[in-house]
């Protein structure tokens, strides 16, 4: 049975698939035409106007000046002030907490994320192929972290007890004993956030929302020992 449905989920995700590679390759062409007109080549030229290419050099650059004239203002208008997000609590009880989270994820954006490098992107991309794609994760790792405490033997028994991860403990009285163990805790807990070009992202026509999109995907070419070290972490 777990077979069954392990097939019928498999081969509906490579529907799905078929059909954003569809999708995109039905697009590609039409993309292709708006980096040209960006970048308005020699070459393109030649092939828009292929007989005044031959008397004229002359390529216009007023796509790319539009462009990169209006991306200083959209900027500004969203990293113009220190909160890039706005984080509310659902009761007043919450607002405390609310405010302290919304200073740490901007300064987590800002810091970790160079969110104005992408926001950059994002906005060039938008305007020149009409899409523009970020990709947002939760990143949350914890590990062991090694801690000392000072107990007395009540409190050290009720810790093996527990079955704590002891690492040692060294006498230093007559009931006084430096603990040293093993705790697991949070290392890292932040939003990540990518710019994902088109040729990278897959998805199905149809849909007003992204999030009503039954299939996306993020498409990207690793090498071998990139798998095996993902195989590793248990991706």
């Amino acid at each position: 049975e777990d077979k069954i449905i392990y097939t019928a989920i498999l081969t509906k995700i490579k529907n799905y698939m078929e059909l954003a590679n569809k999708n995109y390759d039905n697009q590609e062409a039409s993309i292709i035409k708006r980096y040209e007109k960006y970048y308005a080549t020699e070459d393109h030229y030649a092939t828009v106007f292929p007989k005044l290419s031959k008397v004229s050099q002359y390529c216009s650059s007023d796509i790319s000046d539009v462009i990169e004239w209006a991306l200083p203002s959209l900027i500004k208008a969203f990293l113009g002030t220190d909160d890039i997000c706005e984080i509310k609590g659902m009761t007043p009880e919450d607002d405390d907490n609310a405010e302290v989270m919304k200073e740490l994820v901007n300064w987590q954006l800002t810091k970790k994320n160079q969110a104005m490098i992408i926001f950059y992107n994002w906005f060039k991309d938008a305007l020149i192929t009409a899409f523009g794609i970020i990709k947002v994760q939760w990143q949350r790792e914890e590990a062991n972290i090694e801690k000392e405490e000072f107990v007395n033997s009540q409190t050290l028994m009720s810790y093996l007890q527990s079955g704590m991860n002891i690492v040692g403990a060294e006498q230093k009285g007559n009931d006084l004993y430096n603990l040293t163990y093993l705790q697991n805790a949070v290392t890292k807990n932040q939003p990540i956030i990518e710019n994902l070009k088109l040729y990278e992202f897959r998805f199905i026509d149809g849909y007003k929302r992204i999030t009503d999109c039954p299939f996306v995907a993020h498409v990207k070419k690793i090498t071998k020992s990139d798998l095996k070290y993902k195989e590793k972490l248990g991706v």
